[in-house]
């Protein structure tokens, strides 16, 4: 498993917070939407249980992105 494959899988299994990349890039393309206050709650929510996966999981990312340099996945 590399690390896109986990965090993809990650994703999926998470199917409200699943759109994260993507609230992320339709809040950059289109700051009009962040004025909605719930819009705003939704990224925060997001952006939350992302980072906090992150966190949790930072040991075992970083060895499967160090694997996935190794192979020259990128």
């Amino acid at each position: 498993m590399t690390f896109y494959t986990y965090i993809k899988e990650y994703n999926k299994d998470l199917t409200p917070f699943g759109d994260v990349a993507r609230t992320l890039e339709k809040d950059r393309y289109f700051p009009e939407y962040s004025n909605d206050t719930q819009q705003i709650n939704d990224y925060m929510v997001k952006n939350y249980h992302l980072n906090s996966y992150i966190t949790q999981n930072h040991n075992r990312l970083m060895a499967l992105y160090k694997e996935d340099l190794k192979d020259n996945k990128f």
